[in-house]
């Protein structure tokens, strides 16, 4: 695995020379040796920092993307769409893919954690479970703290668990009102919701974090 780290490593370089190639290289296999110190700085003072680092959110996006492309290409062909569940191989080929990308990145804490949360929400599909329910985020962190104890007193840890809880509790708890209901079936309002609910989701996490940050 290290050595494939190190080709993947090497090719990205060859073809994203400078600076550009490193933060390539740290978004993929999570080496950031090369990156200077002023482009860390750079990050840093502008709170983007955690971009560099291997974590949920490139997770997310790589197993995501996966996910979604997948089932897509299946999409595709109605004679495997209509008879297959290609939401369940789009799911366990995701699952495969987020395993692989925790190899390659170097397995740091944070990734390991993502890892496991996002296997489990794919894992509840295989199942015909509900993906993104407060039972999986139980679950997941029983899991990580029952490998990682001291993971509790890990602040990513609060604040990671923190704002999808709240997330989750937020969105379930609009699914379950009449009133949210109601105003959903208007034309609008689903139309707006795009924005809406990357505002409303911004300012759920926030508050969701803020008492850990």
């Amino acid at each position: 695995v290290e050595r494939l780290r190190q080709m993947i490593g090497a090719r990205i370089t060859a073809a994203l020379p400078g600076e550009r190639g490193e933060i390539a290289t740290a978004l993929i296999t999570g080496e950031r040796g090369g990156i200077s110190e002023e482009t860390n700085d750079a990050f840093r003072d502008s709170g983007i920092l955690h971009i560099l680092s291997i974590s949920g959110f490139h997770m997310v996006i790589m197993a995501g993307s996966v996910f979604f492309i997948v089932r897509l290409m299946l999409a595709a062909f109605p004679s495997i769409a209509l008879r297959y569940p290609i939401k369940k191989w789009a799911a366990a080929t995701a699952m495969a893919a987020a395993f692989g990308y925790l190899m390659i990145s170097g397995g740091a804490f944070a990734t390991v954690r993502s890892a496991i949360m996002i296997s489990i929400m794919f894992l509840a599909v295989l199942l015909d479970r509900p993906a993104l329910a407060v039972r999986n985020v139980v679950l997941a962190a029983t899991l990580i703290l029952v490998a990682f104890p001291e993971s509790l007193f890990d602040v990513g840890f609060q604040m990671s668990f923190a704002a999808v809880l709240g997330l989750i509790c937020a969105y379930e708890a609009l699914r379950e009102s009449e009133r949210w209901r109601a105003l959903m079936e208007r034309r609008w309002v689903r139309a707006g919701m795009f924005i809406g609910g990357i505002v409303l989701s911004t300012l759920v996490a926030s508050a969701a974090v803020a008492p850990f940050t």
